[in-house]
């Protein structure tokens, strides 16, 4: 089950008629969703659906709070200045959006209109922390990706490889605690051991490419008594609304007022305005609908207070608009929550999915 994401594939290696056609070309690299990150605790499994939809949920918000990349960008960043190098290519700055499929057809169906002649798509294809079988307190984290290098003119696959470090049992091997302390170091440093590995297997049986030395990362810098002094520490959306008053900078007070005003048609009518009015980036705003909708979290909701329903789900929906990656642990609990109406929670998840660029709306 927990390998079941890495299927594995058998590595296409650019010939040397192709390598010899490369020289000059034009290159774009592809753009794809962050995928979801699974956090596989001993709690998790053995709950069917349940225990998957939690290790998603857990995995997001440790993704999120910490500020974790998807490797793929560091793998693809890499891979193309090693390809620009060895081959004379031309990089191409065009946005068309993230890419949604895996299957070559699709990937030169999205690009039809890209002016390049080579597409680079790399994409994670599995990314977890899981613990041993035989030793539930400490955890190794699990990394795979997969390569393509496609050609727009003959619409077909020059490159293609696929990667994997599933790290064996050691006595460092770290608990939880520690994969997750200083914004997740370790966890970092173990995915940008998995991403360094694919590159290695990439440059060598993929593409040919000279071998370079890749550095792991940094540690963090030591620690202060006061965590707003450290220039590395990662503020989750807890911690902001804890730290950041209450009156942020607004340019729509009013709104802000009906929202903490505790009456539900006061929230519902500044809810709707600030939908109507499309005002996704004010400070003030985004503080005091994160604020309304923790609180909801608490309290014990009726059916009959349709109108409180209404406000509390335009407010996830327009968090989700907001494109602020704090609403995100707020709206994971939120859509999570049964013991909301089932509206707010529909809302909520939609509003992740704007949030991720799945839907416009």
């Amino acid at each position: 089950m927990l390998l079941s994401a890495c299927v594995s594939t058998n590595n296409v290696a650019v010939t040397e008629d192709s390598s010899a056609r490369l020289s000059g070309k034009s290159i774009l690299t592809s753009k794809r969703f962050k995928p979801p990150f699974s956090a596989i605790t001993v709690g998790t499994v053995g709950f069917g659906g349940v225990g998957a939809a939690a290790m998603l949920s857990e995995g997001d918000r440790i993704v999120t709070e910490n500020g974790i990349e998807d490797p793929a960008t560091y793998i693809s960043e890499t891979i193309l200045e090693d390809l620009t190098d060895s081959y004379q290519l031309v990089k191409v700055e065009q946005d068309f959006g993230p890419l949604n499929t895996a299957k070559p057809a699709g990937i030169l169906s999205h690009y039809t209109n890209a002016d390049t002649d080579l597409i680079l798509d790399i994409q994670t294809t599995n990314w977890n922390f899981v613990y041993f079988p035989t030793d539930w307190n400490n955890y190794r984290v699990i990394y795979a990706a997969k390569l393509r290098l496609l050609d727009t003119q003959s619409k077909s696959v020059i490159a293609e490889g696929f990667c994997n470090r599933t790290p064996e049992k050691t006595d460092s091997a770290p608990s939880k605690d520690e994969l997750l302390a200083d914004s997740a170091f370790v966890l970092k440093s173990e995915l940008r051991k998995g991403a360094n590995t694919c590159i290695s297997e990439f440059r060598s049986k993929v593409l040919r490419l000279p071998a370079k030395p890749l550095a792991d990362l940094e540690p963090p810098a030591p620690k202060t008594d006061t965590a707003s002094l450290n220039p590395t520490h990662v503020v989750s959306g807890a911690e902001q609304l804890d730290t950041v008053p209450s009156a942020a900078p607004t340019n729509h007070p009013q709104l802000v007022a009906g929202l903490r005003s505790g009456s539900s048609t006061e929230m519902r009518r500044s809810a709707i305005e600030v939908g109507q009015q499309k005002i996704y980036t004010d400070e003030g705003l985004f503080l005091a609908s994160l604020d309304v909708l923790k609180s909801a979290e608490t309290r014990d909701i009726g059916k009959d207070e349709k109108v409180l329903i209404d406000g509390l789900a335009w407010l996830a929906l327009n968090l989700g608009h907001s494109k602020d990656e704090r609403a995100r642990p707020v709206l994971t609990r939120i859509g999570a929550n049964t013991n909301l109406p089932k509206k707010v929670r529909n809302h909520a998840i939609h509003g992740i999915k704007i949030l991720d660029g799945l839907v416009e709306k």
